[in-house]
Formats: structure tokens, sequence, C-alpha cells
């Protein structure tokens, strides 16, 4: 069994920090919420919630737990290091209102228990067309928006069961002339048990301070008078989330992995996805999933393939995600592994 007693103890010790440290500490970076009080539109960036990878989306969401592919850096790094080869992924998904949605990850394995990785994130949609009270049809003029975050992240397999995963990520809304720019942390850690292919992963996404625009803006008051004010503060799209996924049927090329993820945002309220995977061979995958406890989405449906290339492992997924009066989006993605 391999054992690094110094990684180890870091990751309790970051664990124990961010579970249970000093209230006030817990209340600055906003990670535990008044519970009961309205919490929806009170995080900024909310972009980083949107999930990347086909796979993961036609489960619903719940991939924290059976991530090792470098989609593994958005759900849990700590995920990375159990893949056994390198990986690069793209997806993309088209989101509500013509928004698209883009990932790219790249993995590099440094001995067997060491992965780095790096990841890109954007949101973008076409020149929105500038309105006001007299113009309800635009004015001629057009406003730019876009979101994107940079990401590198570390996995590290401690013992023969449990790894460690850190992202460290620069994130950068747009919209006009207003900015809001941040480092956020994600962390994670994920345990296999070898009962019946069971795994646990807990993890935290997009852990930092209060955002806040750049600048000031002038505002007027009823008697006239202008005053320069800042902008207002908002708090990251932190996420805690808590997975286990096991296999109940594996043999004979046939193989069930089902996985539930109980997610907990800052801003909303806590929701469960629940997820199945089947695969022939580890050829052919049929999946399937459902959320709940949402408002917007609800079930997800999806497949994929997987053919051995003479220079690499290629994986081809699909993805359809309901979205209530939203209709639905779809989502592809793609797997290189070499």
């Amino acid at each position: 069994m391999v054992i690094r007693k110094p990684l180890l103890t870091l990751a309790i010790v970051v664990a124990g920090i961010v579970m249970f440290g000093p209230g006030q500490s817990a209340s600055a970076f906003n990670i535990f919420p008044s519970l009961g009080g309205s919490r929806s539109g009170t995080a900024a960036m909310t972009f980083l919630r949107i999930g990347v990878g086909a796979r993961a989306a036609a489960m619903a969401g719940a991939y924290s737990s059976m991530c090792t592919d470098a989609f593994s850096l958005y759900h849990n790094p700590a995920g990375a290091v159990w893949a056994e080869k390198d990986n690069v992924a793209v997806a993309h998904r088209l989101w509500v209102a013509d928004i698209s949605h883009n990932f790219v990850g790249i993995t590099k394995h440094f001995g067997e228990y060491n992965v780095v990785g790096l990841s890109l994130i954007s949101l973008t949609t076409d020149p929105i067309a500038v309105t006001d009270e007299y113009h309800p049809y635009g004015t001629g003029e057009t406003m730019e928006y876009s979101d994107f975050a940079v990401g590198g992240s570390y996995s590290v397999r401690l013992t023969d069961y449990f790894s460690f995963g850190l992202t460290i990520k620069y994130a950068q809304e747009n919209l006009a002339d207003l900015k809001i720019h941040a480092t956020l942390i994600d962390l994670g850690t994920l345990y296999h048990t070898g009962f019946y292919g069971t795994r646990f992963a807990i993890n935290m996404a997009n852990f930092g301070p209060r955002l806040q625009p750049s600048g000031n803006y002038i505002y007027k008051t009823v008697s006239g008078e202008l005053i320069q004010k800042e902008y207002q503060s908002f708090s990251p799209p932190t996420v805690f989330k808590v997975s286990v996924a096991f296999d109940p049927l594996a043999d004979d090329g046939n193989k069930l992995s089902c996985i539930s993820q109980l997610n907990h945002p800052t801003d909303n309220a806590e929701n469960i996805a629940l997820g199945l995977e089947y695969s022939l061979n580890d050829r052919l995958f049929l999946r399937g999933g459902y959320l709940i406890n949402s408002r917007v989405e609800n079930y997800s449906l999806g497949g994929g393939l997987k053919i051995d290339l003479p220079f690499a492992a290629f994986s081809f997924d699909y993805a359809y995600t309901g979205m209530s009066d939203l209709g639905g989006t779809s989502n592809f993605s793609l797997v290189l592994g070499f």
C-alpha cells in the first residue's frame, strides 16, 4: 500500500478548515448561508455551475464519485489520478437563449500517483441589443457578454484507495463595461472501497472571497442629487457535493453503475442528482438521470461510444437535459486517452 503521510495530513487539515473552521471565517467566505432565507440571485459568476461533459450531463450532473477523465478537473479534481492514461477532453453545450458553453481540459501523469491538469471554461453569446424605457426594441447599440475561467489542477493518490485533488482557477465575468474577476479554489476527495466498485466523493467547488465589479457608478437620489457609489458585492457560486457510486452488475462485458449526489449551493436550495450508466463491453454506453428538487432541470438522457484508435482511445458522448419551460439543452463531448 502506498501512503504519503505529509500529503494525507495536509488533505485532512484542509478538509477540516473548510468543514469546521471558525464561524467568522465561514461567514466571510459564505460557505454556510443563513438557512431559511431567500438565497436566489445572491451569487455572481453562476456560469461556473453549468456542468461540463455529456457523460455527466446524461446522469443529471452526478459525476463526482465516477469521474476519472479530464472532465474531473471540473467535477472533482481528486478523480483525475485514477485514469490509466493522459486525457484531453472537449465539450460543447447548447445552453438556453442561444448561449454557448464550452470546456477544454487536459491531464498529464507524473509517475503513477500524481496528475496535473489545465482547464478552460467559456460562456459566450451574440451581441445583445441595448434597450431602455423609450426604445424597448433597441437603441441601435449593442453590448457584449462573456465569461471565462482558467484553472490549474493537481491530483494525488495518497493511498491505494484514497485520492485528493486541488484546483486553483482565475475567473472573469464581463457585461458591457462591468467586469468581475476572482481567484477561486476547488477541493476534492475520492475514496474507493473495493466493495462492488463502491466509491465516495466529497468536494467543494468555487470557494473564495466575495466578488464585486470594479469601478463606481453614479446614483441619482429622489431630490436629484448625484452620488458616486460602489457596486454591491456578491458571494461566489460555492457548492458543496457529497456523492456515492457503485456497480451492482459487472460481468460478461455488462456493467451497470449507479450514482447519487447531494448538491448544496450557497445561493439556492439543495438538490439530489440520481444517475445510471449501462455499458456493453466498455464500448457502448446508455445513460439516464433525474435531478430532484430543481425548478428548471429535471430528467436527462444520453449515450456514448468508445473506440480504440491506433494513436489513442476515443470516446464520443451526447446528452439531452430537459429544462421545463425553457425546453432542453444538448451536450456534446469528446475524450482522447493517450
